[in-house]
């Protein structure tokens, strides 16, 4: 099983992108906790926000040996929002994101049309929110690609991505 994790700004073609690599790949998509736990709330707190990691931390907790995950974001979007709301993140939160299990990043560029949705927040700074990720990947080392252009280029660069990583080491299940 190898987790690539779709990550990026809001609307920046994840959502799209990690159910179209899960259909092509034939593994499996795991939605984002966030969109389910805040949906309807008018105004969430750092409580809905530990709602949501508890919810990540239980989604990696599932066994899904043999297949690929194709993740619709993953501790990272939960640490560095939990940062640009709230200031420093919980221990709880640090630790959870330390401690995730190998994966593979695709970063999504905010080169999409900015669309309203009622969990969006920033329409005006997601080139800057963008450098955030880029910066917190390259700074912990972590495996990743910048996938941008249109709809039919971000599959095809992510598809060559995930092939890439599929091929290069043996299967752990």
């Amino acid at each position: 099983m190898r987790r690539f994790v779709l990550t990026g700004p809001e609307c920046s073609g994840k959502t799209a992108l990690a159910k179209s690599l899960a259909e092509h790949f034939q593994g499996k998509y795991l939605a984002e906790p966030a969109r389910t736990i805040l949906f309807g709330v008018q105004a969430y707190t750092p409580k809905d926000l530990l709602a949501i990691l508890r919810a990540y931390i239980k989604r990696d907790d599932v066994n899904f040996s043999g297949t690929e995950l194709f993740l619709d974001t993953d501790l990272q979007n939960l640490f560095l929002w939990w940062q640009e709301k709230y200031g420093p993140v919980p221990r709880k939160l640090s630790h959870a994101y330390k401690a995730q299990n190998e994966r593979c990043f695709l970063l999504c560029k905010p080169d999409l049309p900015w669309v309203y949705d009622p969990l969006r927040e920033n329409p005006n700074d997601r080139e800057r929110l963008y450098e955030l990720y880029c910066r917190d990947l390259v700074d912990r080392k972590l495996p990743f690609t910048v996938i941008e252009g249109d709809g039919v280029e971000r599959l095809e660069m992510a598809i060559e991505f995930v092939s890439a990583k599929v091929s290069e080491r043996p299967r752990v299940n």
